[in-house]
């Protein structure tokens, strides 16, 4: 997908600002380019980045797998599989996405499903073969 011509220019201004410590312009500038385009999703991440500084989401849900170790983990809204291939055997991986980009199982470490419907399909209606119908959850 192509991006929006508002997101790198957009970056780019926050990122020299930001560089010289200046963060309240940098972050005025972000809210300037959602006042015209509210779906720029960089600029999204960049404005979270900025307001909670720190490890992404992405860093926090390898940790919890490594401590918790589930044995099923269920992603909505899978895209690429970043988020799957966090999951380590025995997890088993149930993922969920209606158009998922490239195939978000290649990098999974974990025995893994793909659905490829929307999460309300699915959860309304599980399939029957996913394992997280009542009388076959097992759990």
């Amino acid at each position: 997908m192509k991006p929006h011509p508002l997101e790198q220019p957009t970056l780019k201004r926050v990122r020299f600002l930001r560089a010289r410590g200046q963060e309240a312009q940098a972050e005025a500038v972000l809210w300037e380019a959602l006042a015209q385009e509210p779906n720029l999703a960089t600029v999204h991440l960049e404005l979270a980045q900025l307001r909670w500084p720190g490890p992404d989401y992405l860093h926090w849900l390898a940790w919890l797998h490594g401590e918790l170790q589930p044995r099923l983990y269920v992603g909505i809204g899978v895209e690429r599989g970043e988020s799957l291939k966090l999951a380590l055997p025995p997890t088993r991986v149930i993922g969920v996405d209606p158009a998922p980009m490239g195939d978000p199982l290649a990098a999974c470490n974990a025995a893994a499903s793909l659905y490829r419907q929307t999460s309300a399909e699915f959860l309304s209606d599980p399939p029957a073969d996913c394992g997280l119908r009542a009388e076959g959850a097992g759990f």
